[in-house]
């Protein structure tokens, strides 16, 4: 491949800004529907179905984000997969 001179890269980066904006205007997008989890490994009374990421982890603040998050517990002696990788952690975590 050829390399192009600073007038043909130029042109060609514009071409691309453009082509881009076509694709990313401000017309807004269809997005398939989000869903987070976390797993929680610990000992907890409270145990919510659902965190807000804004208020367990930003005191609230809400500008930069805001998700919710369903959280899964495992229960031991369960042999559902999340209660099995819960057990495999506080195994793995205790040190000899």
């Amino acid at each position: 491949m050829e390399k192009l001179s600073g007038v043909e890269s130029f042109h060609t980066e514009r071409k691309e800004v453009r082509r881009t904006a076509k694709e990313y205007g401000s017309r807004k997008l269809s997005l398939p529907q989000t869903e987070l989890y976390v797993i929680y490994t610990g000992n907890r009374k409270n145990r919510p179905e659902w965190i807000s990421l804004s208020e367990e982890f930003f005191g609230g603040n809400k500008d930069f984000l805001e998700a919710r998050v369903k959280v899964l517990y495992g229960d031991r002696g369960k042999k559902d997969i999340i209660s099995q990788y819960v057990d495999f952690t506080k195994v793995s975590a205790v040190k000899p």
